[in-house]
């Protein structure tokens, strides 16, 4: 039953030895005028009950010609039934988020035939369907994966709201096939944050930040300036700032301490500011945007590999005309977020404490550092000098 927790659908009173029942209307959740069950025993009234109220549901379905498509132009705009019952569970629902998720829902399901169909004619077949057709427009993709949660959503309020008496889209999924986030060495986040690179100081600072501290880029943005403790070396992530959303807890829900060394102190320090103020802010106070850091991060790649890429051909031939092709074929497409992974794997292949560096990190499980570690950029020359000595002179004979 789709309201089975906080309201229920009917209640029973005894009048005069007879069972009555007074039903919630499906559609509008408002209590109707009471009705006899003719019983006088409970457990028959309830058995009576129950049908009577699933013969109601399924009455508001047949009798409704609404499609998919009219129900579904309500959902991602301001206000819409999926923000609404979000925020009502304590969760957020970001406004970038549900742009995008009415972008996919336009772009990708009111486009399919499915949106045509009759709410209460969607069937699992029809869902699986829809899910095949997904995949073969857009593969196993993070889009193709969001789009059908777009539908999902959809359906889902229908079934609160006593469209449908049933979920079609159970166990009808698809789960997009990640790769893991790109890295580097050392040396190639030291090539990527050579501040010529960075037009802007202060997104070049954050970054710099993601790449001693490890911090993710919303805890970067949240990040004010009476959370860095100079004296103890120790940066206290209390909070994080996502565009839409605001400020946050944390992704683990925890605050946790990170440190603060003098490598970082150096570059930041000089720009200390009000303590109640943002450290990274380049607009009237506000915190720095995830887009801006990204596009700039972006820009530094790509003028770190030409350059790069000028030196070795001007070495080889006299020639520096760099191609699109030498471009492609160089870039490695490293994001904010893989500097994280980048100085997680340069940290544990230095010998750092693996627990010291998920209580740093805030990651809660083994696991989820795994996923951060690139053991392919771990230098096996000491492995390998310490084998040659143990085996040195042994040719098996």
């Amino acid at each position: 039953m789709p309201y089975s927790s906080v309201q229920k659908d009917y209640y029973l009173f005894p009048v005069s030895g007879v069972y009555y029942v007074q039903f919630r209307d499906p559609m509008t959740r408002i209590l109707l005028s009471k009705k006899s069950s003719g019983f006088r025993k409970q457990t028959l009234a309830e058995k009576w009950a129950r049908n009577e109220y699933e013969r109601m549901l399924n009455e508001i379905g047949k009798a409704t010609d609404m499609t998919f498509n009219d129900y579904a132009l309500q959902f991602y705009i301001d206000g819409c039934p999926h923000e609404k019952a979000r925020k009502s569970e304590g969760k957020s629902f970001g406004i970038w988020t549900r742009d995008d998720y009415r972008r996919k829902l336009e772009t990708h399901i009111l486009t399919d035939p499915i949106s045509k169909m009759r709410l209460y004619d969607i069937k699992r077949p029809d869902c699986i369907n829809l899910r095949d057709r997904l995949i073969d427009k857009l593969g196993y993709s993070r889009t193709a994966e969001l789009s059908l949660v777009t539908f999902r959503n959809v359906i889902h309020e229908a079934l609160n709201r006593g469209l449908i008496n049933n979920d079609p889209t159970i166990k009808v999924n698809i789960k997009a096939k990640k790769g893991k986030r790109a890295a580097t060495t050392v040396e190639g986040i030291k090539n990527i944050l050579l501040k010529k690179y960075w037009a802007n100081n202060t997104i070049w600072l954050a970054a710099m930040t993601a790449a001693i501290t490890g911090l993710r880029a919303s805890e970067l943005s949240g990040l004010l300036w009476q959370h860095i403790d100079i004296k103890n070396e120790r940066i206290n992530i209390l909070q994080a700032f996502v565009r839409g959303d605001g400020l946050k807890s944390t992704k683990s829900g925890r605050p946790r301490m990170t440190i603060y060394p003098k490598v970082l102190q150096n570059i930041l320090e000089p720009y200390r500011g009000k303590p109640d103020s943002y450290v990274f802010s380049i607009k009237d106070g506000e915190p720095l945007a995830y887009t801006a850091i990204r596009s700039a991060m972006r820009r530094a790649m790509k003028k770190a590999v030409k350059e790069n890429i000028e030196k070795k051909k001007q070495e080889e031939t006299g020639n520096t005309a760099v191609t699109n092709g030498d471009m492609e074929k160089n870039v490695t497409k490293i994001t904010l977020h893989g500097l994280r992974h980048s100085i997680n794997t340069a940290l544990l292949e230095s010998g750092v404490n693996p627990e010291l560096l998920r209580a740093s990190f805030g990651w809660v499980d083994k696991e989820t550092q795994e996923g951060y570690t690139h053991r392919e950029l771990f230098d096996l020359t000491p492995q390998k000098e310490a084998t040659e000595k143990l085996f040195q002179g042994f040719i098996g004979e």
